[in-house]
Parts: C-alpha cells; structure tokens; sequence
C-alpha cells in the first residue's frame, strides 16, 4: 500500500500506521482491533527525513484482507515527534488521526453492499489544532477515478450502467456531499430543510418508501487525514471530548410521529461544539455539528439517525440524532443552528468561532420548552 504525509514543519521523529477492520454498522474502534502494519522490510516506524515536502512510504496490509461490502477499514496514522531527545516518548509531541478506507481486490470500482446495512466512509475533517503553527499533514493514498472514452462505436441497450448527476453522486433521494452520502425515505421539504444536503429525487412530493431489506448505498470517498494533537487519546482514532457524531447517511430516518404520540413536551438547549467523537457511526467535524440541524438525546446509539420535530412559538425544525446527552428522557440538546432557527434568529454558526458570541448573537434564553414530535 503507497501512502503519502506531507511535512510542512519538521518535528523529527517517526509514524507508524494501524489498520482496523469493521465488518457491520454497529462495529467500533478499539486499540485492540488496530494491528500494527509494516514495511516490506519488516519495520513497523518509517523514521522522518530531515526536510519539509511530501514523503513516499510503503506499508503491507495483513494477508487476504478485504473490506468492501458491508465492512470497512480503519486506517490510523499515528506520528510521534523527537524535538525533546532528553526524554522519553511520554515528553515528546504526538499527533494521531483516521481515515475509513475500502480494500478489495477489484481496483476502480466501488464496493457492492450486501442486502444488510452497510458502513459508509466517513468524510472526516480536521477538528482541532496543534499547539503548533503548520502542523504535518498525512493524505491518504488518492483514488482515481476512470475517464470516459468516447468511441464510435453505438452505445449497449442491454442495461449498461447510464451516466449519474455529477451534482448528486448517483443518489435520487437526499444527498449529502460531504461523504457521498444519499439519505434514503425524505421528502424534498425535509432535504430542504438543511443547508447541507441537496434534494435530488423528482418533484416535491413524498418519496414512496424503500422496502426495508433493500441495500443501502455504499460510499466511496476516502478523506484526506489532519494531524490531531493530543497527548494520550482515550479513543482509540481521535480525542474525545464534548458528546458529538455524525449519523449514518445510509441509515433510513424516522420521519413521522410514532402513533399513539402526536407531540410531548421537552426542555430544550443547544450545545456548542469543540470537537468531535464517535457517539453514533463516525466522527462529526466541531464545524458540521455546529451549522447543521442535529439534535442529542438520551437513546443512543439506538435512535442515532433518526429525526424529530420540534415546535417552538410557531416556528419548526426538523434535527437528526447524533450524540448522546446526559439530561434525562425530558431533555433534549440541539445543534446551535437548529436552536438559533427554533428561536427566529438568523445568526448564522458558521460565522462565529466561540459559543459566547453565538450566545449573545441569538439573544440566549438558555432552554426553552418545545412539542416534540417524531422520534422523542
């Protein structure tokens, strides 16, 4: 396997790299699953080069690993600096991060999801900074991807594969960019909703619902890895700090009351985030989080993807579940851009770097109680 880190500031020192298979949705990192990958000359750290440019290294997957299908892989980067020589590696600078990778043995083509859920790569930006200025950058090996020839020859009738909106990634529901993920079962409304996704099914009407053994589609991205600093992680692919994940885009969202529930009333707040974790089926950017229409709740990981409503003064917000809080059945947290919208401010997040001044910008009441409609 080639890969690439990229030095901008030299810190000495080495990387070594792991390599962690999940086989199912509900499979997480842990240190034990990581196995140490070597180079083809049996060394497991690849010692850094004085310098500041793009480094080539070789390392070897494990004999007759695959993950395509419903299974992914786990890569994690892990770079210990040298700038301290009096000390041990306890004193020195180390930096780690995770790229969800797919290995198979059909190159160029995307993976074929089973009829069971699959685990998509997850779009994974950088979620905080080193005490550094130019931190080292690690890139994932790159994929490329074919380039149509064009021919004389007249195009197949027989089913052959017909040419996807570039603009939404072969899905015809929901879709999310970020990860080439389609949210399967919304409404165009419901897409709308979010700043985030574009609606590429047809018209605006509801979308009849997809069979619940269908397969969900796989994506294919393989995101670029940004250093994360800290010390010693307490997980095993990045530090976790404040309750935060992404939900499956693949995983259907319940988008409709239960019955026998038409809307119950729950104290709301928001949270402003810092960085990011693994709550639900990935890892979250601070920066996502934050603009997106999301909402924490007590039932996690069983509700993670899954939507509600909340009705404030008149005003509605759809959020979907992607992190675990602490408050109790009554409770719920939104994202700040889904409260800021609950409350008819049009501060925007994106715009802000510190949840005081987003505090200030929406005029804060500090929690509100709100009819919760949906999954509550």
């Amino acid at each position: 396997m080639d890969l690439q880190v990229q030095i901008t500031a030299n810190h000495k020192g080495y990387f070594e790299f792991g390599l962690c298979k999940l086989n199912s949705l509900n499979d997480k990192e842990t240190e034990d699953c990581f196995k140490t990958l070597v180079q083809p000359n049996g060394e497991k750290d690849w010692q850094l080069p004085a310098g500041a440019k793009t480094f080539n290294m070789q390392y070897m997957l494990p004999d007759g690993v695959s993950c395509d299908g419903d299974s992914h892989c786990v890569l994690r980067w892990h770079y210990v600096g040298w700038n301290n020589p009096d000390v041990g590696i306890d004193g020195q600078e180390q930096f780690w991060n995770c790229a969800d990778i797919y290995v198979s043995n059909t190159c160029g083509s995307s993976p074929s999801p089973s009829s069971s859920q699959s685990t998509p790569s997850t779009y994974t930006p950088s979620t905080s900074k080193p005490a550094m200025t130019n931190d080292p950058k690690p890139t994932a090996p790159s994929s490329s991807t074919d380039t149509p020839v064009t021919t004389d020859t007249p195009p197949s009738t027989s089913g052959a594969p017909q040419p996807v909106d570039p603009q939404c990634g072969g899905c015809t529901n929901c879709y999310f960019a970020g990860n080439n993920g389609c949210f399967i079962g919304w409404s165009k409304e419901q897409c709308d909703s979010t700043g985030w996704y574009k609606w590429c099914g047809d018209g605006g009407s509801n979308p009849p619902p997809s069979p619940s053994n269908a397969p969900n589609p796989s994506t294919t991205s393989s995101p670029k890895p940004s250093p994360t600093s800290n010390r010693k992680p307490s997980h095993a692919c990045s530090p976790k700090h404040t309750p935060s994940s992404i939900p499956s885009p693949t995983k259907q969202p319940t988008l409709s009351p239960s019955p026998g529930t038409p809307g119950v009333d729950k104290k709301v707040s928001w949270n402003w985030f810092a960085s990011s974790t693994t709550d639900c089926d990935a890892s979250l950017s601070k920066d996502t989080l934050n603009r997106g229409l999301y909402i924490g709740g007590e039932n996690i990981p069983a509700d993670c993807g899954k939507t509600a409503s909340f009705t404030y003064d008149g005003r509605t917000v759809i959020a979907t579940y992607a992190w675990r809080t602490t408050g109790g059945q009554g409770y719920n947290e939104l994202s700040p851009q889904a409260f800021a919208q609950l409350l008819g401010s049009n501060a925007n997040a994106a715009n802000f770097n510190s949840a005081t001044d987003f505090q200030a910008a929406i005029n804060d009441p500090g929690h509100v109680f709100s009819t919760c409609s949906g999954t509550c």
